[in-house]
């Protein structure tokens, strides 16, 4: 049951404390159709984690308040290095399974 607003058509509060934007029929706590925009995502209960953007065209993810990974606009992947020039460009050891074909 809808608590507020009753006739809206992109916004609803349930009875049951769900918030949906762009619907009416959340599913969940917090349900969004439609894109989101922010500066960072961040985390409730590790708050020096997070996904951020370093420059245009840029994802990095953090944790430690550190860059681990950055994918860039060539779609290059940088694991210990925020300057890949690789597809994949790994500054540290890297391990490889059994089997793996390389």
């Amino acid at each position: 049951t809808l608590i507020y607003p009753t006739n809206a058509t992109s916004i609803a509060i349930s009875d049951t404390g769900r918030l949906g934007i762009g619907t009416t029929n959340p599913a969940t706590a917090l349900e969004v159709v439609g894109e989101i925009r922010g500066t960072r995502y961040a985390f409730q209960d590790d708050t020096d984690t997070y996904i951020d953007t370093q420059g245009a065209n840029e994802i990095l993810f953090a944790t430690n308040n550190t860059t681990k990974a950055l994918l860039n606009a060539n779609g290059n992947l940088g694991i210990g290095t925020t300057a890949p020039s690789y597809k994949l460009d790994v500054n540290g050891d890297i391990r490889a399974a059994t089997g793996s074909d390389l």
